[in-house]
């Protein structure tokens, strides 16, 4: 899941939680909030997660 720099807002779906073979989450440079959903902790093939330049907990 590629998506930098998109001035995505709001909170993080849970939906790419329910993607188990996803590999990397690049939601890099975006407006997002809250927190990173608990769906995610089933991502056991996730090997890079680049959440940083948001407002997440």
């Amino acid at each position: 899941l590629l998506a930098p720099e998109n001035e995505f807002y709001g909170s993080i779906p849970e939906s790419p939680g329910r993607l188990p073979k996803l590999k990397v989450i690049n939601l890099f440079g975006n407006r997002l909030t809250g927190i990173i959903p608990v769906t995610f902790a089933n991502l056991s093939k996730l090997d890079a997660v680049d959440i940083g330049q948001n407002h997440i907990h």
